[in-house]
């Protein structure tokens, strides 16, 4: 008869985890901060051109 030999598991390290720091640096903070409200500003300042020069979705549709 053949012995069956069970070769330990080697232990599960949390280094290996996709995300090991779970809070943000005050700088990763400021930077989500201030990226957000630069993509706010150009949409608002996209969308107040669209609509002061009344170009419709007709024109878009044409252009494309």
């Amino acid at each position: 008869m053949e012995s069956a030999t069970i070769s330990p598991q080697p232990p599960q390290s949390d280094s290996l985890e996709a995300f090991p720091q779970k809070s943000m640096e005050p700088a990763d903070i400021a930077v989500l901060v201030l990226y957000f409200l630069f993509v706010l500003a150009v949409g608002l300042w996209v969308g107040a051109s669209l609509f002061a020069s009344n170009v419709g979705s007709g024109h878009f549709i044409g252009l494309a």
